[in-house]
């Protein structure tokens, strides 16, 4: 039981300050014991004895300690105990075991609405359940305009909300809870609220207040949303932790299990196309085809290595909105996805004509699949590849066939080599690193200080730079996240072997103002300590003037901001 040992004190406050912890539990865990009959609980009260039913652990004792800043997903299948979890953290579940220590306001999107009393007015409720949520009464006079203008239900604000559709109940729901600029954002399942605009809406505060900081727990049904917005990832399985780590290799893990538990023969290859799912009024996806050698249709035949796949997806948007994007998977005949492609992820901007209709046109040459059975499924996200506006699964099935006898799902590109004797074979040789543009120096610098692009054997040596430069440690994720996609990583300055210094960015190319423009996007600097002299003969002045000339030599048009990422921003290359 949890007992006044277990509650908040200035002393624990305190530790939570120095670890930079939010959220902290120390073998918190939920039990629940089967009924008895009234009479056998009620002499085991009276004797001051534990029941002789074992309990049923819906969570399982665990540890667990959550900084501020990040954002935690939460997997694993129903009954698994995430919403457990997240209920206790909200304060709306007592934790059976274990300690629980929540530093700063929590805002939980659980049973949204859960407080509203049917017979009260929109306005009614929103003064009544305000302050209930941590809103002062200035805060709640100052904010109540704005709440009901985000909820979008106008003059219904003055009418019982048994009078409102779900829709409308919900929407004014989650503008409240959004609206108390809160520290830790509990979200159980969904990530937007309402359809329409009103669901994109939603999806971008909650993105903003992960920008600005708060602290997001959500467990959700889909790998890609944990993925691609999480920066760790819990797995549950049964009431215990199976894996907590990094979003990519739980969702991995996670999903290998639930393929392995996946039963082939109930799987349907010849389902019909599924009807198209939409986000009303805002973007979705109006006709979709296969082709593959002349065929059209539903239903193609392909030949492994030599059939060319191609598909279109004509689609509709509100000209007010930015371009979507677009995105296919190619699916095994029990659901697994095996390929996928997606718009924003190949740098491509989708066009629209004044209406907001457009089409998107992938290829796939040659497909590589094996013979099998395979569907596909198309979506339309929004322009930064989170939300999904549309969605259509299995719209088409693909038979391949194969002229040999390989076996597996994909022919992956490969080479033989072949040698006599048994001896191990010679190695290869290495692959040269890909070669840097010329780099361009005043013709009256002293060799004493060799200066040239960075490249990718000058990695290790950069983050021990940055030790040296800053006395702390970054991680080579931080590193492999801003550069492992740059055309060219900035300019290095060393004496022989020892590096001096760094200037350089996260040249990607964006669009601006209608323009292709190369973005620096987060520029970094780094000087070892021994050389920090400001002279004109410096390498700080050497790695940056070298690096800011020759870029813009490269790329004309060319926009800086600085600062290196912090650890949460590993996942957000979508955004980028």
């Amino acid at each position: 039981m949890i007992t006044q040992d277990d509650l908040e004190t200035d002393e624990s406050l305190e530790k939570s300050h120095a670890t930079g912890s939010v959220i902290e539990a120390g073998g918190l865990g939920k039990a629940y014991y089967p009924a008895t009959k009234p009479v056998a609980a009620l002499l085991s009260a009276l004797a001051g004895t534990a029941s002789r039913t074992p309990p049923f652990w819906a969570l399982h004792p665990m540890d667990l300690a959550i900084k501020q800043g990040e954002v935690l997903g939460l997997v694993g299948h129903n009954g698994a105990g995430k919403s457990t979890l997240l209920q206790m953290i909200s304060g709306t579940l007592a934790p059976s075991v274990g300690r629980l220590r929540v530093r700063g306001r929590v805002a939980a999107l659980l049973e949204l609405g859960a407080g509203f009393n049917q017979e009260f007015t929109g306005r009614e409720n929103l003064l009544l359940n305000g302050p209930l949520m941590g809103l002062s009464r200035r805060q709640l006079a100052d904010r109540l305009e704005d709440i009901i203008a985000f909820s979008g239900i106008g003059s219904f604000i003055d009418q019982p909300v048994k009078t409102y559709s779900s829709g409308m109940f919900v929407r004014l729901a989650f503008s409240l809870a959004t609206s108390v600029e809160p520290d830790i954002l509990v979200i159980d399942e969904a990530l937007s609220v309402g359809d329409g605009e009103f669901a994109r809406k939603s999806f971008d505060r909650i993105l903003g207040l992960r920008e600005s900081g708060t602290t997001i727990l959500f467990c959700s049904h889909s790998m890609y949303q944990i993925e691609s917005l999480c920066t760790r990832a819990i797995w549950l399985d049964h009431g215990q932790v199976k894996q907590i780590g990094a979003p990519a290799q739980v969702t991995a893990a996670y999903q290998e299990h639930m393929d392995r538990l996946a039963a082939p023969p109930s799987a349907d290859p010849e389902t019909a196309a599924a009807p198209v799912v939409t986000s009303p009024g805002h973007a979705r996806i109006r006709s979709l085809s296969l082709a593959c050698d002349g065929q059209h249709g539903t239903s193609v035949h392909a030949v492994s290595g030599r059939s060319d796949i191609e598909i279109t997806i004509g689609f509709e948007s509100d000209p007010g909105l930015d371009a979507p994007n677009a995105a296919v998977t190619i699916n095994a005949a029990d659901g697994r996805i095996l390929a996928s492609s997606g718009t924003w992820i190949d740098g491509v901007r989708l066009q629209r004509d004044g209406s907001g209709r457009g089409t998107a046109i992938v290829r796939f040459p040659a497909i590589s699949l094996l013979k099998g059975r395979y569907t596909f499924a198309a979506y339309l996200f929004c322009e930064r590849g989170l939300h999904i506006y549309s969605a259509a699964e299995k719209f088409a099935m693909m038979t391949v066939e194969q002229t040999h006898l390989e076996q597996g799902m994909v022919s992956l590109p490969h080479a033989w080599r072949a040698q006599t004797g048994l001896e191990l074979p010679d190695r290869p040789a290495a692959a040269a690193e890909p070669a840097s543009p010329p780099l361009a120096l005043p013709p009256d610098w002293t060799p004493r200080w060799s200066t040239r692009w960075s490249q990718p054997g000058d990695r290790q040596g950069l983050l021990e730079l940055f030790s040296q430069a800053f006395g702390s440690t970054l991680a080579s994720e931080q590193w492999d996240w801003k550069y492992r996609q740059a055309p060219v990583w900035g300019t290095v300055v060393r004496q022989e072997s020892q590096y001096a210094a760094f200037f350089g960015g996260m040249p990607r190319t964006m669009v601006h103002g209608g323009q292709t423009v190369m973005a620096v996007q987060i520029g970094d600097v780094m000087v070892a300590p021994a050389q920090r002299a400001l002279s004109r003969t410096g390498p700080l002045f050497r790695s940056a003037a070298a690096y800011f000339g020759n870029l813009h030599q490269l790329y004309p048009q060319t926009r800086f901001a600085f600062g290196f990422p912090s650890p949460r921003h590993l996942q957000l290359d979508a955004e980028i």
